[in-house]
């Protein structure tokens, strides 16, 4: 993965503001409409990593997808977030370290339905879970390595999904799909040849390029933001994420 348009005299943009610990923390307070919506957005925003961690060791898919379920579960129930706390550092290594504890302290043999009542408590995707999982398998040493893996993708499909929205809006859906391909280190189509495919000059789709990879890096950076608590951390993660995404561990 290319590095987002990152400088290394790049600062957080004025106005930055840390909206995922405070959601975490709104989440800590149960019976309010805010925690309703801070939960739901981490369950969703984390089971991927969570999941492909789990099933790194275990060989059984549903298995992997009940622990998953009952560690959210036990999120519900307040009884994992209590200690969750900004100053302890970044969201997603402290959500890591709740499910190492989690599994080798609450998980036992015994099925998850004896605790949950068979209840799935977020929507699970196995068929999806699986492939993602396979795709950071294949190039992840630990299970740690696959969480971060799915950590970083995402990250990186939340900031192009709301690229595409954008120019969704703006009735550009085409320009985005001819774009997209140039996120990535592999350009398969030259600027004139896709000018001529566009309908514009060879100018207008360079600078159309650069400005779409500029803001695929706001938003990128936008995402990370929601996993930190510090805007002077936001560049090591974006590091820390093309790294992973790079890396063949």
């Amino acid at each position: 993965m290319e590095p987002p348009t990152a400088t290394a005299e790049h600062k957080a943009a004025p106005g930055f503001v840390n909206t995922h610990w405070p959601n975490v923390m709104a989440a800590k307070v149960s019976g309010t409409p805010e925690a309703e919506k801070a939960m739901e957005w981490l369950c969703q925003a984390y089971w991927p990593p969570l999941y492909a961690f789990v099933r790194a060791q275990c060989k059984d898919p549903v298995e992997a997808e009940d622990i998953v379920q009952e560690f959210f579960h036990q999120i519900i129930k307040g009884h994992i977030l209590e200690p969750a706390d900004p100053s302890r550092g970044r969201f997603r290594s402290f959500l890591l370290g709740c499910l190492k504890h989690f599994m080798s302290n609450q998980w036992r043999a015994s099925q998850a339905q004896k605790r949950g009542g068979g209840c799935k408590i977020i929507s699970i995707d196995l068929e999806v879970g699986e492939a993602a999982y396979l795709d950071a398998h294949a190039t992840a040493a630990t299970p740690e390595a696959a969480f971060d893996r799915q950590w970083a993708i995402a990250i990186v499909s939340r900031a192009r999904e709301r690229l595409r929205r954008e120019h969704a809006n703006r009735h550009k859906e085409n320009l985005y799909k001819a774009l997209i391909p140039f996120l990535s280190e592999v350009r398969p189509i030259a600027h004139g040849k896709l000018a001529a495919q566009l309908s514009m000059s060879k100018e207008a789709v360079t600078v159309a390029v650069h400005r779409f990879r500029e803001r695929y890096g706001e938003l990128l950076r936008k995402e990370v933001a929601r996993t930190v608590s510090d805007p002077a951390e936001v560049e090591d993660e974006v590091r820390h994420l093309i790294k992973v995404l790079n890396s063949q561990y």
